[in-house]
């Protein structure tokens, strides 16, 4: 029996499938070249998609090796968000941790994320989530047709079991920014103070939660007939 974990790192993709009975393990690591060439040098954004595919390549090849997977765990850069559609498709880049637009200007010499620290309480840096989101609302570049913003983990997971809005985990929003460890929710009241669109917050749930297993190994399954078929 097998339990596999994929890490979506910055710059590799890395799955590990490993034997709960033997003890042996098989490991994939694949290059994530997924950034997208910006002009502006502080911009720094990957192809969420592509990500997705090579998730896609990990437990394909997983699947051929392995016949008994009994679940999937997702780890990954922290603090990257990226905009979805009521389809569950994303509408935007997955803006990585290392994006820098939270230290550039924002108003009376303060960075973005100096205000944002400053009128919530929370420590807030470029590169979450939520630094990103506020930036991007001043200056209306949320995708007009965005839903909900997730992370890349949230996104691939909730694109496996075919599910049209993201779910989060309490160390996944807590990596963006403005979330109440105390009581595991992001702040309401923080976000209210800055008037930041909160409609596009994920559903946060408790950590290990049922996702749709079943339908994950489905889909894989369907991969692995269709790549035979071809």
């Amino acid at each position: 029996m097998y339990c596999v974990g994929i890490d979506i790192g910055t710059s590799s993709v890395c799955g590990v499938a490993y034997n709960l009975s033997t003890e042996d393990y098989i490991t994939i690591v694949k290059d994530n070249n997924t950034s997208i060439i910006s002009g502006n040098q502080w911009e720094k954004t990957q192809d969420a998609d592509a990500i997705f595919h090579i998730v896609e390549e990990i437990l394909l090849e997983f699947r051929q090796q392995c016949t008994d997977i009994k679940g999937i765990g997702f780890s990954g850069q922290m603090h990257g968000v990226l905009y979805v559609d009521t389809c569950g498709e994303a509408v935007s880049p997955l803006y990585t941790w290392q994006d820098g637009r939270g230290n550039l200007i924002y108003k009376e010499g303060r960075s973005y994320a100096s205000f944002l620290n400053q009128k919530t309480g929370y420590p807030m840096a470029t590169g979450y989530g939520l630094v990103t989101h506020f930036y991007n609302e001043q200056n209306n570049l949320v995708p007009s047709s965005a839903n909900k913003l997730c992370t890349i983990m949230d996104y691939v997971a909730m694109k496996l079991c075919r599910r049209n809005e993201p779910l989060i985990d309490y160390s996944n929003a807590a990596g963006l920014g403005l979330f109440d460890k105390r009581r595991l929710l992001f702040d309401v009241s923080a976000c209210d103070a800055i008037h930041l669109d909160r409609t596009l917050l994920p559903e946060v749930i408790p950590p290990a939660h049922w996702w749709g297993i079943v339908k994950i190994f489905l889909y894989t399954l369907r991969l692995v007939i269709i790549r035979q078929h071809f």
